[in-house]
């Protein structure tokens, strides 16, 4: 079943290349860029916690957009009626606040998880992860979001887990690789860094569509048990 889901997902991923790239680069590559240069020339030691996390938290903002215009994108192109670039980042932009406040919740519960042991936190990222689908194609809150996605992953946080594991394992080493083997700051650190946030953000276009393929099928297990 994994192996299935897996395969379809990296078909539709491979046809929308193209269109993913038009999507998220022209917004990803320069908030990545930024980001890198910030935390190669403008964090050390003495800088203080809410300094050094501020642009990371402009970054999640800006992300919202992205994250809800591809979602959008992926939805319509399932249904076969493609939306244009334009039009998703519009919806991008109208549905922003629900959008961000759901990252924000989700951030927020992952990082509690992993505060107090590993295990909760890959728990709850599992759990939260139709969120965005039930706020973005379902018109719920983000907390109704959230509970629905509660209850609709059941059943499925193998899959999800193997598919994270799957697509973002390799990019996560190679990031190891290359702060441990490239001195911090220098000119191969930031085209290694922002080379590697680039392909994290195309891949997690990747991971969004394999989520949503098993989103659509829990939804339909749903409607068979009539909920």
């Amino acid at each position: 079943m994994f192996t299935k889901l897996f395969s379809e997902s990296w078909s539709f991923f491979n046809a929308h290349f193209v269109m993913f790239c038009w999507l998220l680069l022209p917004i990803a590559l320069p908030v990545e860029l930024l980001l890198t240069l910030y935390d190669a020339y403008m964090v050390d030691e003495s800088t203080s916690f809410l300094r050094a996390i501020t642009p990371s938290l402009l970054s999640m903002a800006i992300s919202a957009i992205w994250t809800a215009a591809l979602i959008f994108y992926i939805a319509s192109a399932v249904g076969g009626e493609r939306l244009a670039i334009k039009r998703a980042w519009q919806l991008g932009l109208e549905y922003w606040l629900p959008t961000v406040i759901t990252l924000v919740l989700t951030y927020v519960a992952v990082f509690a998880g992993l505060m107090v042991f590993i295990i909760p936190g890959i728990f709850f990222g599992i759990k939260l992860s139709f969120a965005f689908f039930e706020v973005l194609l379902a018109n719920r809150s983000p907390i109704e979001g959230i509970k629905h996605s509660w209850h609709l992953t059941t059943g499925h946080g193998g899959k999800i887990l193997a598919g994270a594991c799957a697509i973002f394992g390799p990019i996560y080493l190679l990031y190891i690789g290359a702060g441990v083997s490239i001195p911090h700051g220098s000119g191969s650190y930031l085209f290694a860094y922002t080379l590697l946030s680039v392909v994290s953000v195309l891949l997690s276009a990747f991971y969004t569509v394999f989520l949503y393929r098993i989103y659509w099928i829990a939804r339909e297990d749903q409607r068979a048990e009539g909920g």
